[in-house]
């Protein structure tokens, strides 16, 4: 081996380091939706404006981030818009939703701030939960009138199949 082809494979192995990816289906609004549906957990999904300190969200790829570091603390959002029901979404609701930021690894879910967008959120004793997934799955920014009118078709027990058709 020539010194200058050393010298490159040396190079070449001081930067090698362990690959780490994030794999995720492709968010879908009515994957979504079916996972919602099927949960023994109360989901609403609501559709509106989100307004929030955005400089409390984690940035979305965290090097520094080891697997014992907690998870990051929740960013209360006001929310303006409506809820889905059985005739569409119909019922105006505005009011605080909590963020709830989750890592996977170095990546997490994030959110900017004011925003419109599609969501499927946990309504429990501490109040209308978004969880924010490094994967981004259940929360849909700038909806289409076409994924919105999915939502409503959804709800009503007509189509409801996600874009790659895949089940879930």
């Amino acid at each position: 081996m020539t010194p200058r082809l050393a010298l490159a494979a040396l190079v070449l192995a001081a930067l090698a380091s362990p690959a780490a990816a994030l794999s995720c289906l492709r968010p879908d609004p009515a994957r979504t939706f079916q996972e919602a549906d099927a949960s023994e957990r109360v989901f609403a999904v609501i559709h509106g404006r989100f307004s929030f300190d955005a400089g409390r969200m984690p940035g979305g790829l965290l090097t520094e981030r080891t697997p014992d570091d907690p998870q990051p603390e929740p960013v209360v959002s006001e929310f303006m818009g409506h809820v889905l029901g059985p005739e569409g979404f119909t019922e105006s609701w505005m009011g605080p939703v909590i963020l709830q930021p989750v890592c996977g690894g170095p990546w997490c879910g994030q959110l900017p701030s004011p925003v419109e967008a599609l969501a499927f959120v946990l309504v429990d004793d501490g109040g209308p939960t978004l969880v924010l997934d490094p994967c981004a799955t259940r929360v849909f920014p700038d909806p289409s009138r076409e994924t919105l009118a999915q939502m409503v078709s959804c709800i009503q027990g007509g189509d409801c199949t996600p874009a790659d058709g895949l089940p879930q």
